[in-house]
């Protein structure tokens, strides 16, 4: 498991991260990975906690680079709130690096609260050993969301779509649970987007994007 600290350039770990530690309750003498969520990544030996002002001092025993793995993009139309926080919960167990949140014809209408959600995903990024945090953005149109990415190995998700499977994509777009409309399947088609299935089982959209990544390849 890592641990995520803002700044890795001070060997006193506080605030925030040093309650997470302390709930874990390491102790003097252990050694854990420290990381920035930036690709850095500390191996650490706990010298001295002090619980009253919470803050955990130690030396460090190796320090690695991990390179920036590569872009897999989710395109999720807002799911119910019930399920967005599990959403943020389970892609850092995917091979996706950013996730856009995106208004749609028939996705749930309420104020996404983005700095919950990267809230979520740090704790799921320690837990998987993510030396990368996932990127969390919402985006007020399918346009908007399309407009800085390259579509050549977009996929779309939908029950028609071909079920052969597929390793070289570099996003996946997941409708409501109503499904995408007409307008916005001429716009995939107008983009040259690829449609593609799950196959005959039939996923709730908050666990369909999640279910391709870890198929398809």
């Amino acid at each position: 498991m890592y641990f995520y600290v803002t700044n890795l350039n001070n060997q006193t770990i506080s605030r925030e991260a040093a309650e997470h530690l302390l709930a874990m309750r390491v102790k003097p003498g252990e050694v854990v990975f420290l990381t920035d969520l930036q690709g850095h990544v500390k191996q650490a030996e706990i010298l001295n906690i002090d619980k009253k002002i919470k803050a955990i001092t130690y030396q460090t025993i190796s320090y690695q680079i991990h390179p920036k793995p590569p872009e897999k993009v989710l395109i999720q139309s807002i799911p119910d709130k019930r399920y967005l926080d599990k959403l943020a919960e389970i892609l850092p167990f995917s091979s996706f690096t950013r996730l856009i949140l995106v208004s749609t014809h028939n996705s749930s209408q309420y104020s996404v609260n983005l700095t919950r959600l990267r809230k979520i995903s740090i704790r799921s990024c320690e837990l998987a050993e993510r030396s990368w945090a996932i990127e969390i953005n919402q985006a007020d149109s399918l346009s908007t969301a399309l407009a800085n990415l390259d579509t050549s190995k977009l996929v779309v998700l939908h029950p028609s779509g071909q079920g052969a499977k597929t390793s070289d994509w570099t996003g996946c777009l997941v409708g409501p649970e109503g499904g995408w409309t007409k307008e916005e399947l001429n716009l995939f088609q107008n983009l040259g987007l690829q449609q593609y299935s799950l196959g005959k089982t039939i996923y709730p959209a908050w666990l369909a994007g999640y279910t391709f990544a870890i198929t398809a390849s």
